[in-house]
């Protein structure tokens, strides 16, 4: 396979998920607005239940597949006949999905707009699996998935624009959300056979794939608790309005985080590779790399999001929902310790076979997470579903760096984080001045996202070392 630049494949996933960011930006402040609270908590609720059954079909199956397949992709008929054998269990999977899922709406019997919301949802479960999204990672192939998701998010926006007008459109809008997933997925089916075709095959080879999928799986369900369970409980305890506002908080939370995996997404193939041609050393100057480079991107999106977060949710859901801002502000700590426990988990544990590893980790921060949540959310409401969230992903890293210690080279890991916390403080002290100003919302945001940039900036060319980071992952 011809080599790609992690740079560039960097490049090409931030700008996916910018794109990702702009257009949610554009569509969040029209569809809170016009479903209102209650309408844009129920749909956001019905998600979060929908969003288990489609971790039961997905089975952890990408992350492995991603492992297994980078590691021989050079080979194209051993890489063709583990695809098959995976997507192969990936058809059961779904079916045993589905089977759960009809069967909790017989004991349920969810009726109104519920069941209306449910029953549309549930087709995103089928079209992940056509889509083996996947295949893109395993061949670093990231431009096409970039220019896809453009054109998916121009599509889904003009859509909400012409057709979404009251409350009353929640259906409408699950249908747009289905409906645009289904055709990227089809896509998607058709463009990844380039790479590795479509093909089934009933020698499964269980004993080999089975127990390290089904241990990514439950890490994968149990994390979720911690990632979805905020929204169920809290639409369960508190009811659909408290849901909308808690909502606003964490899907800003999320298109940061986003953003900023998207850097480590493109370096996981790249690891796996690397420590099973026995390249240990560059294995580990990877992963230094990788942990030093987010930490100089998250530092400072952690204290520029606490500054302007009650700019963003007033600009971007109005004074209805300003109640966010205090979530939001508790999640943005939040980003730190999510993006490196996601390379300590995604990037080396799963990386070296230690998947064991990762799922203690989801065990001990959803049992922390849910026990917290009965506790906090009827009296702390969606500040309580925050706190237990930031709580949750201290653990995750705490313990991620533990486990992988001995492929991370502290000193050059820690150095960059001082100059990012420079460069933080730095941050505050701009956003602080500009609040002094009293700037009309737009400019006043502009000036201290532009000058927070330009100082940061000029606080990483003080270093060499870091200068020389940034240079040799475009490189």
């Amino acid at each position: 396979m011809k080599s790609r630049s992690l740079g560039k494949n960097a490049v090409y996933n931030v700008v996916r998920q910018i794109s990702s960011v702009v257009f949610s930006l554009i569509l969040m402040p029209y569809v809170t607005r016009t479903l209102g609270t209650e309408g844009y908590g129920e749909y956001n609720w019905c998600l979060s239940i929908v969003g288990y059954f489609m971790l039961v079909s997905a089975l952890g199956i990408s992350a492995y597949a991603i492992r297994e397949i980078s590691a021989v992709r050079e080979d194209r008929e051993k890489a063709y006949e583990i695809c098959r054998q995976l997507f192969s269990l990936n058809l059961l999977s779904t079916a045993v999905a589905y089977l759960l899922f009809f069967l909790m709406l017989l004991i349920w019997r969810p009726t109104g707009l519920n069941g209306k919301l449910l029953l549309i949802l549930c087709l995103e479960i089928a079209f992940q699996m056509v889509g083996r999204e996947w295949i893109y990672n395993i061949y670093e192939d990231f431009r096409f998935a970039t220019i896809e998701t453009v054109l998916f998010q121009v599509l889904r926006t003009a859509a909400v624009f012409l057709l979404i007008h009251s409350p009353q459109d929640v259906v409408k809008y699950a249908i747009i959300t289905t409906g645009c997933t289904a055709i990227i997925s089809c896509v998607n089916c058709a463009y990844t056979t380039r790479y590795i075709p479509f093909g089934v095959t009933a020698k499964l080879d269980l004993k080999r794939h089975l127990p390290p999928i089904l241990i990514i799986f439950t890490g994968s369900i149990i994390s979720s608790i911690y990632l979805n369970s905020d929204i169920t409980m809290l639409g369960a305890i508190r009811g659909a309005e408290d849901v909308g506002i808690y909502k606003v908080s964490t899907q800003v939370y999320s298109m940061v985080k986003t953003m900023l995996n998207s850097v480590v997404a493109v370096m996981i193939p790249r690891m796996s590779f690397l420590y099973n041609q026995d390249r240990v050393d560059d294995f580990k100057e990877l992963v230094g790399r990788s942990v030093s480079t987010i930490l100089l991107l998250v530092v400072p999106a952690l204290f520029g999001l606490y500054m302007i977060a009650d700019d963003v949710v007033f600009l971007l859901s109005g004074a209805e929902y300003m109640a966010a801002v205090t979530p939001l502000r508790i999640l943005s700590f939040a980003l730190l310790c999510a993006t490196v426990g996601n390379i300590c988990s995604s990037g080396v544990l799963l990386t070296i076979r230690k998947e064991k590893y990762g799922f203690l980790i989801s065990v001990i921060s959803a049992g922390v997470n849910v026990l917290l949540n009965l506790f906090l959310l009827k009296k702390y409401t969606y500040v309580g579903a925050a706190f237990t969230t930031l709580i949750a992903e201290i653990l995750v890293v705490g313990l991620g760096i533990a486990f992988a210690r001995q492929y991370m080279p502290f000193a050059a890991i820690v150095k960059k984080f001082f100059v990012a916390l420079l460069g933080g403080a730095v941050i505050v002290a701009v956003c602080a001045a500009a609040s002094v100003a009293e700037l009309p919302l737009i400019p006043g945001m502009i000036v201290k996202i532009g000058v927070s940039c330009i100082c940061y900036g000029g606080i990483i060319f003080l270093f060499p070392d870091t200068r020389k980071l940034l240079k040799s992952f475009w490189t």
